[in-house]
């Protein structure tokens, strides 16, 4: 593979393949069948939004399908039959006339990769079916991911879904389906995906990985990625699950809170080590753990260990917490942003972040507003 394309792979999980070299699907048996009989009725729609968690097989379907569509099939049965040929191959190599990837660009004059998808890229994505394809019937554009999207590129999308061109398909992945304005949902057939199951979940991480011959715990694993293998990957290249324990370690405190854990973390996050865990996966690491507290204090979810489980019994007794840990994570968002923008210490944003925390937890301890 050429350097530019690792470089440019903004859509691609750390630590795992590309979506387009994945061979197989695991999982996500509705979501094959109803796109293979819509295509099957002839009468398949244009646009699809592929909406659900991230990292749970919505761009590995995106790319079969279109891998499928390439090899101008009559009739799909499997799926799995059409991901080994030449125009296969073209596929995977970006190469394929039919075929139109639009995703957030890698920036050489800024150095980094832009934070969102630019109308520039929606606009080559229209060039790109005026065109004439020699090599299929069809042309397809996979747009990864549509929550990327700024609003200028957003309204250049939508002129094109209200006029579509023969033969055309969209495939719009998308993470948080909420958050796209409602011309956009009108226009597209949405496909909804579901969480994985645990066997699935373990079953991908060892094609991807071999998790099972690491010390990983499979099953912290999978509540803390709540089913994502994608995230799971992620958590195992970045060390989430180790970072998010010590974290919850740090907080189950009843008079103050573990300032040698809390060095710990801070410590971690202020070196950027190979393996990814850096700044930014402490302050997603933190906000996850004060998210997932908050959720269960209402919600019967299970704990991670022991340490969680504790905190969370604590929380209970309290009926303002819920509204208290929502509040705090918005709070801590802000601080996070606050660093990044003005390019604080990290290891003091740390240290500050669990003081907040501390603070919070204290305040609703001496409340006591026992639930009856």
């Amino acid at each position: 593979m050429s350097k530019e394309i690792i470089l440019t792979e903004t859509d691609q999980t750390k630590g795992s393949p590309h979506p387009r070299f994945t061979k197989g699907l695991i999982g996500q048996a509705y979501a094959k069948e109803l796109f293979i009989k819509s295509f099957n009725s002839k009468k398949m729609h244009h646009a699809w939004i592929f909406s659900g968690r991230k990292g749970i097989g919505k761009a590995t379907l995106a790319w079969q399908i279109t891998k499928a569509l390439m090899q101008k099939p009559e009739k799909i049965n499997n799926l799995d039959v059409f991901q080994t040929s030449e125009e296969v191959k073209k596929v995977e190599s970006l190469a394929s006339p039919g075929v139109f990837l639009c995703r957030r660009q890698y920036d050489p004059k800024e150095k980094k990769i832009q934070s969102e998808i630019s109308v520039q890229e929606v606009r080559k994505m229209i060039k790109f079916f005026s065109l004439t394809n020699m090599n299929s019937d069809w042309r397809v554009a996979i747009i990864d991911n549509l929550n990327e999207m700024n609003k200028s590129a957003s309204n250049a999308l939508l002129k094109i879904l209200e006029e579509p061109p023969k033969k055309s398909l969209f495939i719009l992945i998308c993470n948080q389906i909420n958050t796209i304005v409602p011309t956009i949902k009108s226009r597209c057939q949405i496909l909804r995906f579901e969480q994985l199951n645990k066997v699935d979940f373990s079953n991908i991480l060892q094609q991807a990985i071999k998790i099972k011959e690491t010390n990983i715990n499979i099953d912290e694993l999978y509540l803390l990625s709540e089913g994502s293998p994608g995230n799971g990957i992620e958590f195992i290249s970045a060390e989430t699950l180790t970072l998010y324990k010590k974290s919850i370690q740090a907080i189950n405190f009843d008079t103050k809170i573990n300032r040698v854990k809390v060095w710990e973390i801070a410590d971690t996050a202020a070196v950027e080590y190979k393996n990814n865990r850096n700044f930014d996966v402490t302050a997603e690491t933190i906000l996850k753990m004060v998210s997932r507290l908050s959720k269960n204090v209402f919600r019967k979810v299970e704990p991670i260990d022991s340490n969680e489980t504790a905190i969370i019994e604590r929380l209970k007794k309290n009926k303002e917490s819920s509204f208290e840990l929502a509040i705090l994570y918005e709070e801590l968002s802000t601080q996070f942003k606050n660093a990044k923008f003005s390019n604080l210490d990290p290891k003091q944003t740390i240290v500050l972040v669990f003081a907040i925390i501390e603070r919070t937890l204290l305040r609703l301890k001496s409340q006591k507003l026992v639930n009856k």
